[in-house]
């Protein structure tokens, strides 16, 4: 039993949106100013520190999903 063009499109989509939204971190937390006091760029630093820390959580879950995906998969082709 081989994934589906939908599920295996969905997972491919999901894949891109995580890597976009990381990129989009760093890109964030690389764009602190000098101009900003001491408190905004601390106050900046935790949300990207978040941001990140979520993403990379959803980057993991994706990653497992895949796997146990293709798991079944290769267990349905070897029955």
């Amino acid at each position: 039993m081989q994934l589906d063009q939908q599920t295996t499109r969905r997972l491919a989509s999901l894949r891109s949106q995580v890597t976009y939204a990381m990129d989009r971190a760093h890109s964030f937390g690389r764009s602190i100013t000098l101009g900003e006091t001491r408190q905004q760029r601390q106050a900046r630093l935790a949300e990207y520190e978040d941001s990140l820390e979520y993403l990379q959580g959803c980057r993991d879950r994706l990653a497992e999903l895949e796997t146990s995906l293709r798991d079944s998969e290769n267990v349905g082709t070897a029955v």
